[in-house]
């Protein structure tokens, strides 16, 4: 009785004390905090709302480009990939397209890339589970998109962008580094 006791105590001091998922996670956080300025992001926020088209008031107007995720279970791989299904189905189509997007935003743009790709590669994060069928969904949709509904993914991306920013938010309860 005394040692299975001790047994299940010393197990969970080994799992308390083991870094874990947890502090992987915290790892990711600290790496994109450090590497992109809030002010970059606010600023890429501002710059989708002032050149993405409005939503026109047709039969699809609800359609929602990007799947539901949430936050909590996203991890550093996640939105690397999302990235770069932004950057291969959207952003390279329409800036073949010449659609007006101001320089500072491609620069910015692909910054963040950059830097979601150093820490994917500091921290070896691999896709989570949750996100990785709901990704390849993302994908197949953006690749059947037509030259009118690029505008409007290309707006979705400020939710990505909203992602990051609480990802890398060290005041909320789920990065608790």
């Amino acid at each position: 009785m005394r040692v299975s006791v001790l047994t299940v105590i010393a197990l969970a001091v080994l799992v308390r004390l083991c870094p874990g998922e947890q502090s992987a996670r915290c790892a990711q956080v600290n790496c994109l905090a450090s590497s992109l300025p809030l002010p970059m992001l606010k600023d890429m926020i501002k710059t989708l709302k002032s050149i993405s088209k409005p939503w026109p008031s047709d039969s699809r107007r609800h359609k929602r480009y990007l799947p539901k995720f949430y936050i909590k279970k996203l991890n550093i791989a996640d939105i690397n990939k999302m990235l770069g299904i932004y950057e291969d189905h959207v952003f390279k189509k329409l800036w073949s397209n010449d659609i007006d997007y101001p320089e500072r935003f491609i620069h910015s743009f692909y910054r963040l890339r950059v830097s979601v790709e150093h820490c994917k590669h500091n921290s070896q994060a691999e896709f989570t589970r949750y996100a990785r069928k709901k990704i390849k969904g993302m994908e197949e949709a953006f690749k059947k998109l037509h030259s009118d509904e690029l505008s409007k993914a290309a707006g979705d991306f400020e939710t990505i962008l909203r992602w990051i920013s609480l990802y890398t938010d060290k005041k909320l309860s789920h990065s608790k580094c």
